[in-house]
C-alpha cells in the first residue's frame, strides 16, 4: 500500500436521534455514531449521518466498520459528515464499496476523516531485490466514494481527510454520469493497484479544485482522469502523484518493476472540455513584503501551497486530448491568462533507462484540442530521462495554441549522456506564432546528444519570439534553438520563417 496516515481503528457506541418538529410533520431522522458500528447506514431510513469525532478525553478513534455490505448509502436528499478521528472501513470483498451515492440525489458529503476500503494482502517480492514481482493488490473493483452513473446526481462534496483504497481495477473516488456542485480536496486521496485510478469524473458542471495530494501505484493506474466536460476551472493546488514506491503490508518499500512503468498511464488526463481553463496554481508572487493577501483570496500567500504534477514512467504528467474535440478555455494566473497556466510545476523523471519521457502533452490522441488563451507558464515544465528522449513540452499536430508566454522555466534534460533527445518546447501543429520568454527554455545534455530548446520545424507561417527581461527576473537564457539552428536573441523580437 502507499505511504498512508496512521489511523487507529479501535472500539466505540453508536446512537441514533430521532428529531421531532412540534407539528404533525413526519419525523427527521439522524443517525450519530460514537464508538464502534457494525451496522450498514442509509440516509432514507437514517437521515442525516455523522461519525463523530471522539469525545474530549478519550482516546479510540470512532469506528463504522463493516463487513459484508456497504457501511454508507446515500439515497435521499441528505449530509453525510465523517468527522476528524473518525473512520468508514469497509471490508475486503471484491465490489466494495466505502460511501455509495445514488444517481439523483442532492447531497452533502463532508469528509474530515477516514474512509478506507483496504485489504490484508503482501505483494511478492521473491528475490528480495525490493521491486515488486507481481500484482500489489489481489481484490477488484473497489471504491472509497462512488456516485453512481443513471441521471443528474447535485452535491457539495469536500475532502479535507483522508480517502484510501486498496484494489485491482478500482477507484478511490468515482464520479460517474452528470454532476453537478462543487468538488473541494484539500486532504489526501489515495489508490493502490494496477489498473486503477485515484480519482475520477465523467462531467462536472462546476468547478473542481485538486489541493492536499492525490496519488495513485500499479501498473497502468491512472492517478486523474477526467472523462467528460468541466464547465467551470480545473484548478491543481496540492500533490498530484504517480507514486513508483509503496510500502506492503509487512512495512517494507518496494518498487514497481520495470515492466510495470512502462505500462504507465497518464499521471492527470483531461479528455473534456474545460471552459474555465486548466490552472496549476502556486502562491502569488511576494511583490509587497507588507500585504499578506496579496491575491485578495481571503487566505494569507504563506499558507498557500503550490500545485504540483509527478510521473515516473513513460506516459505524460499531464495529457489533455481526447479522440473527440475538445476546447480549454481561459484562466487568470498570477502571471498572464490562458487557456493552460502552469504557476506551479509539472515534472516528468524516468526512473529505469530506455524510458522517454514526457512532461506536458496536447493532443495526440485522435481529436482536435483548442486553446484560445494559449500556454502560460511562470512555474516549471521538466522532463528528465535518463538516456532516451525528454520532451517537456509537446504541442500536437490537431491542435491550436498561438502563443507561449513562459516567465519561468521549461526544460528537458538527461543524465547520462551520449545518445539520447531533449526537446523543451516541441510543436508539432504549425500553430504557434507567438512566443514570449522572460524566463528559461533550455534543452540540457553534452555534444553528443541532440539538444533542441525549441522545434518549430512545421511552422509554415513565421514565429515571432520575444526575449526580454521582467522585473522577477535575474536573467534569461540568451539562445533558443530549433531544429535548424538559433532563431531568437535576447532582448528583441525575431521572426522565424520555416520552409
Amino acid at each position: 500500500m502507499l505511504q498512508e496516515p496512521h489511523l487507529r481503528l479501535r472500539a466505540v457506541t453508536f446512537a441514533s436521534l430521532l428529531l421531532a418538529s412540534t407539528s404533525a410533520a413526519p419525523l427527521l431522522a439522524q443517525a450519530v455514531v460514537t464508538g464502534t458500528q457494525t451496522d450498514p447506514l442509509r440516509t432514507s431510513v437514517d437521515g442525516d449521518i455523522t461519525i463523530q469525532s471522539p469525545a474530549d478525553g478519550e482516546e479510540d478513534d470512532t469506528l463504522l466498520e463493516v463487513t459484508g455490505a456497504t457501511p454508507i448509502v446515500i439515497d435521499s436528499n441528505n449530509s453525510v459528515t465523517v468527522e476528524e478521528n473518525a473512520t468508514v472501513q469497509a471490508d475486503d470483498a471484491d465490489n466494495r464499496v466505502g460511501i455509495e451515492i445514488e444517481s439523483g440525489t442532492n447531497f452533502d458529503l463532508n469528509n474530515a476523516g477516514n474512509i478506507r476500503v483496504t485489504e490484508d494482502f503482501v505483494a511478492e517480492d521473491e528475490d528480495l531485490n525490493s521491486i515488486a514481482d507481481g500484482p500489489i493488490a489481489e481484490a477488484t473493483n473497489r471504491y472509497g466514494v462512488r456516485i453512481l452513473p443513471g441521471g443528474t446526481t447535485t452535491g457539495s462534496f469536500v475532502n479535507s481527510g483522508d480517502i484510501y483504497v486498496e484494489g485491482l481495477n478500482s477507484f478511490a473516488v468515482s464520479i460517474e454520469g452528470d454532476y453537478v456542485g462543487t468538488i473541494d480536496n484539500t486532504g489526501d486521496i489515495l489508490v493502490a493497484g494496477d489498473g486503477s485510478v485515484a480519482f475520477y469524473a465523467q462531467s462536472i458542471d462546476g468547478d473542481l479544485r485538486l489541493g492536499g495530494s492525490v496519488q495513485s501505484v500499479g501498473e497502468g493506474s491512472r492517478t486523474v482522469l477526467l472523462d467528460g466536460d468541466i464547465t467551470g476551472t480545473l484548478r491543481v493546488d496540492g500533490v498530484i502523484n504517480n507514486a513508483s514506491v509503496f510500502t506492503n503490508e509487512n512495512g517494507r518499500s518496494l518498487t514497481l518493476s520495470r515492466s510495470d512503468l512502462r505500462e504507465s498511464a497518464p499521471t492527470v488526463e483531461v479528455r473534456g472540455d474545460v471552459a474555465g481553463g486548466i490552472l496549476i496554481d502556486a502562491r502569488p508572487f511576494d511583490l509587497d513584503p507588507d500585504v499578506a493577501d496579496e491575491d485578495g483570496d481571503g487566505v494569507d500567500d504563506i499558507d498557500e501551497t503550490n500545485g504540483r504534477i509527478t510521473t515516473n514512467g513513460e506516459a505524460p504528467a499531464l495529457l489533455i486530448g481526447s479522440d473527440q474535440d475538445i476546447e480549454i478555455g481561459t484562466v487568470v494566473g498570477r502571471d498572464t491568462t490562458a487557456s493552460i497556466v502552469i504557476d506551479g510545476s509539472v515534472n516528468s523523471s524516468s526512473i529505469y533507462s530506455s524510458f522517454d519521457s514526457n512532461a506536458l502533452v496536447i493532443g495526440g490522441q485522435g481529436g482536435t484540442v483548442n486553446l484560445p488563451g494559449g500556454i502560460g507558464v511562470s512555474g516549471s515544465v521538466s522532463a528528465q530521462t535518463i538516456d532516451s528522449t525528454a520532451v517537456a513540452l509537446l504541442i500536437n499536430e490537431g491542435v491550436t495554441a498561438e502563443t507561449l508566454d513562459n516567465s519561468g522555466s521549461i526544460t528537458a534534460s538527461l543524465t547520462s549522456s551520449g545518445e539520447g533527445t531533449v526537446i523543451a518546447v516541441r510543436d508539432l501543429s504549425g500553430t504557434l506564432t507567438t512566443i514570449n520568454n522572460s524566463g528559461f527554455i533550455s534543452a540540457n545534455g553534452s555534444n553528443e546528444d541532440t539538444t533542441i530548446a525549441i522545434d518549430l520545424s512545421r511552422n509554415t507561417t513565421g514565429v515571432t519570439i520575444t526575449q526580454f527581461l521582467n522585473d522577477l527576473d535575474a536573467e534569461v537564457l540568451g539562445i533558443v534553438r530549433e531544429q535548424n539552428g538559433v532563431v531568437a536573441s535576447t532582448e528583441e523580437s525575431v521572426a522565424a520563417h520555416q520552409t
